[in-house]
């Protein structure tokens, strides 16, 4: 899968010299339903910053329906996502990190992958159990207020965005028919407007998961 792995690229620079930079790479160890590891070895970073896995491409190489980033100590697991265009992962990486993979099998047929000494291999005959990681969706408790009365909705969103960490503005002023909301201090009612990406309906500043947001929605005029 890598084999350009650990090769330095070559670069001219204006006056004509070769410059030599090192590609980012990580180093990692693949498990298989929690056993192993069953491979150990470097891949290179991609995408626009190189900092990105290429999971698709692991995926593909072990025969996984989908990889999870595993801790060998609890055995515990949390889902990489990746990016349906181009097959990198979401999450970035670090030159030089060591990252524990674990993945879960794709239901078929008999399965084989080779382990890192190229000799002894690991076989399965009988058809994959499933295995199911929960991960929590990023949200926020939102105290909603009408012109300052309220709340007449207290509720939680999940955030959505690249980083999970962005309002859902677009989809609270449809539901409550408000023109815009604001941030809203009850106790001096002074408020300050979310503003939003017209494009995906997105809050442009982000929020943490877990906190709590106080609103106030100015509604829709009707003539």
């Amino acid at each position: 899968m890598d084999e350009n792995r650990g090769e330095i690229s070559s670069e001219s620079n204006p006056d004509g010299r070769t410059v030599k930079t090192k590609v980012p790479e990580v180093e990692i160890h693949v498990f298989r339903k929690g056993e192993g590891p069953i491979k150990i070895f470097k891949a290179c970073l991609g995408g626009w910053d190189q900092d990105r896995l290429e999971l698709r491409a692991i995926l593909k190489e072990f025969g996984f329906e989908s990889v999870f980033k595993y801790d060998p100590a609890s055995g515990r697991g949390d889902r990489i996502y990746f990016n349906p265009d181009n097959g990198k992962s979401l999450t970035s990486y670090s030159d030089g990190s060591v990252v524990f993979l674990d993945g879960d099998p794709k239901a078929g047929p008999d399965v084989q992958v080779e382990k890192q000494s190229g000799v002894s291999e690991i076989e399965e005959t009988s058809k994959p159990t499933k295995k199911y990681v929960t991960t929590k969706v990023p949200e926020v408790e939102i105290h909603l207020f009408r012109q300052g009365k309220g709340p007449i909705d207290v509720f939680k969103s999940s955030l959505g965005g690249w980083d999970q960490d962005l309002l859902e503005v677009r989809d609270i002023l449809d539901k409550y028919g408000f023109k815009s909301i604001f941030a809203f201090n009850p106790e001096s009612g002074r408020s300050v407007p979310i503003c939003f990406n017209p494009k995906n309906g997105r809050s442009i500043l982000p929020y943490e998961d877990g906190a709590v947001i106080f609103i106030d929605g100015e509604p829709k005029t009707y003539n």
